[in-house]
């Protein structure tokens, strides 16, 4: 299991680190050829588009991460169509709803304040969001189905890569937002086929899918599952235990089975997903709200600013969501096996990884955060104070460790829709008070703010009422070398050549290259000795 996480978590790594590095490059395309302006108009349609798609998928996504990955590892793979058609169906309803809306508000009699660039986009960018319904839904299966590797190529590697192309090409024909949209949807449906096909490829044989028999040949779909359900159960009751399935722990008379043992209707599924569908949608309203607000009240240059902001965050951001995609399966397998103590060892592997990723990055982003925001352009380097706030709030995140992926994975949506409920909230009264006051300073202490109250809520309920948590022995080696290293070489390059690109260049060339080497040489101590194992192994093959 520990070899084949940390295969999968090496790629799935790369992957997004690629992905981030592909948007990062997206939005210096777009704001050094479109200006503040014009990038803060990117940012407002992105957010549109993101918060419609989290609104139409509804938590499926999730939803089929945790049933499939559930009934998968009680043998029950005659429940896997079923799962797709719980979630296909309503999510397409869903996001044809939508799509309709979306082009209505843009019509000038219902949105006369528009300008005719945005309706353009709005009419352009609304017919894919059913085609990145279906794609998401299509992550969500493979996620489910175990191939998180295949996930994180498509999502982090072949989406971003199209959309970097079409997007420069769109600002070097004339930067308008009718391209922007265009350049950002289009690249949508080369992956969904993609997906569909990978999906369809590694759907197990024993699911029993008609693939090609005539529709005279299918039988009576209620039949085959009832004979399904009984042959199941029929197995499991003579069948001999497997070795995984022998070393966990049997769960005690007296308590009920895991939820997710149980046969999954739609009615259940819905339970669950649409808890998620809400707190997902939460979760992008979170991401993009101060966007929205910042071009309200300061215009859409301090958007532009902020947006920046927000993309060199989001990018340490994406470990956290790699560390939801390699460990969600693997987590719901465990509970829906009453195997606590292989959930645990999952969750502490995945905080060290954490911590070790996310520290250094969010560290060198505070360090250094004006020459970054440099390449966006000389006016973007008015939001680098920005840096210090959410970067404290960010490393406090990551110490938690996947907290979220725990929550989701033990059919505790509702948990987090509660706890992302008061976030929005907070994030809301903060921005909505604090922008007017201080601006783009007063977006940061809410966002900064907001994250510690989600975090902080998901952290008790994971540590102390789920009772799975590391010990401190487990992540104090590695949150000393994670934070001391990069923190104190940013500090004695800044103070003896200032903020220049000469500080840059060696930190990249000298400290961070030691950190690497010191994580190698400690790594049995800090708790990484079979994920740097992993890739020395691949290093070399």
């Amino acid at each position: 299991m520990a070899r084949s996480l940390a295969k999968s978590g090496a790629f799935s790594t790369l992957y997004v680190m690629y992905g981030s590095a592909a948007a990062f490059a997206a939005t210096l395309i777009v704001s050094n050829g479109v200006g503040e302006a014009g990038a803060g108009a990117f940012f407002q349609i992105m957010a549109f588009f993101a918060i419609a798609i989290s609104l139409s998928v509804f938590g499926a996504d999730t939803g089929l991460v945790r049933t499939i990955s559930a009934q998968r590892a009680l043998g029950r793979y005659h429940m896997l169509p079923k799962l797709l058609r719980f979630a296909f169906i309503p999510a397409t309803l869903f996001a044809l709803l939508l799509t309709l809306a979306a082009l209505a508000l843009a019509l000038p009699q219902i949105s006369p304040d528009l300008s005719d660039q945005q309706r353009t986009a709005i009419f352009v960018a609304a017919p894919f969001l059913i085609f990145a319904t279906w794609m998401t839904l299509c992550f969500g299966a493979l996620r489910g189905l175990g191939h998180t590797v295949e996930f994180t190529f498509l999502q982090s590697a072949l989406l971003p890569t199209l959309r970097i192309l079409a997007v420069g090409l769109a600002v070097f024909l004339s930067g308008s937002m009718i391209y922007l949209a265009l350049a950002w949807s289009l690249p949508v449906i080369l992956v969904l086929l993609l997906a569909l096909i990978w999906v369809r490829r590694y759907m197990p044989a024993q699911t029993g899918i008609v693939r090609y028999r005539p529709r005279h040949m299918a039988g009576n779909q209620a039949q085959e599952d009832q004979a399904a359900e009984k042959k199941d159960a029929s197995q499991q009751a003579n069948q001999q235990p497997t070795p995984s399935q022998a070393a966990a722990p049997a769960p005690a008379a007296s308590q009920p089975a895991p939820a997710a043992a149980s046969l999954e209707t739609a009615k259940s599924f819905w339970a669950f997903s649409s808890a998620r569908g809400v707190s997902a949608m939460v979760e992008t309203v979170l991401e993009w709200i101060d966007v929205l607000l910042i071009g309200l009240f300061l215009g859409p240059a301090a958007s532009g600013i902020y947006g920046a902001v927000n993309r060199c965050v989001r990018v340490g951001a994406m470990v956290e969501h790699t560390a939801r995609v390699v460990t969600g399966p693997e987590i719901s397998a465990a509970i829906a096996l009453a195997d606590r103590q292989k959930a645990s060892r999952i969750f502490v592997s995945a905080t060290q990884i954490l911590i070790c990723v996310g520290w250094p990055f969010f560290i060198s982003l505070a360090a250094f955060g004006h020459l970054i925001l440099g390449f966006f352009g000389s006016g973007f380097t008015a939001g680098a104070p920005l840096f210090y706030i959410i970067g404290a709030a960010m490393l406090v995140q990551m110490a938690a460790g996947g907290v979220q992926s725990v929550l989701l994975m033990s059919g505790k949506a509702r948990w987090q829709l509660y706890n992302k409920l008061t976030a929005l909230a907070l994030a809301l009264t903060l921005n909505l008070t604090l922008i007017p006051l201080w601006g783009l300073q007063g977006a940061a202490t809410a966002w900064a703010a907001a994250v510690l109250a989600d975090c902080g809520l998901a952290t008790y309920q994971v540590y102390m009422i789920l009772g799975i948590r590391p010990q401190l022995k487990e992540v104090l080696p590695i949150m000393a070398l994670a934070g001391g290293t990069p923190a104190l070489g940013a500090g004695i390059l800044l103070f003896l050549l200032g903020t220049s690109w000469w500080a840059l260049l060696a930190y990249l060339l000298l400290v961070m290259p030691l950190y690497l080497l010191l994580i190698y040489r400690f790594r049995s101590k800090v708790g990484l000795e079979k994920l740097v194992n992993s890739f020395t192994r691949k290093l070399r093959r």
